[in-house]
């Protein structure tokens, strides 16, 4: 099935009986300003200048625009936004929604890899540069290849 959403076309792979669910329970629904904080504080937290810029480029919006508009949204589908789902269907996703949750996303990832050391990893700047690594495991010992794979996850 093709949906239309947030401006895009996208092809949906689901169960039709049991189309897309939202997953949050209401008795775990959280203030929505509590929520929003939390969003906020990782937007400054992780994002950098640039990040900011090129969303406003690709999406035309600002990402103060995108974070007021988050406001009006509903309080279940607002606490997905800082969860592992793929796509969050929103309006928001015409101001940059998805964009940003990918962008968060990478940016923690990165946070995490500098504060655990393993931006270190003889490996690293190869994988941050080409987000991809040619190795021959045959030759790696058990514990190089745990490192690489903590170093890349």
């Amino acid at each position: 099935k093709i949906f239309s959403e947030g401006g895009y076309r996208l092809l949906g792979s689901y169960d039709r009986a049991r189309p897309y669910e939202n997953t949050i329970q209401n008795h775990d629904v959280r203030p929505k300003e509590e929520v929003l904080n939390d969003i906020r504080r990782y937007v400054t937290r992780f994002l950098t200048k640039e990040d900011h810029e090129m969303l406003h480029k690709v999406t035309g919006y600002p990402t103060a625009e995108l974070l007021a508009d988050l406001e009006n949204e509903n309080p279940k589908i607002l606490m997905k936004v800082l969860t592992n789902d793929r796509w969050i269907y929103s309006d928001a996703n015409k101001k940059g929604l998805h964009l940003l949750r990918c962008l968060l996303a990478e940016r923690i990832a990165d946070a995490r890899r500098r504060e655990k050391g393993l931006h270190l990893h003889p490996d690293y700047e190869t994988f941050m540069r080409d987000g991809v690594l040619m190795k021959d495991f045959s030759k790696l010992t058990n514990e190089d290849v745990t490192e690489l794979l903590m170093m890349a996850s």
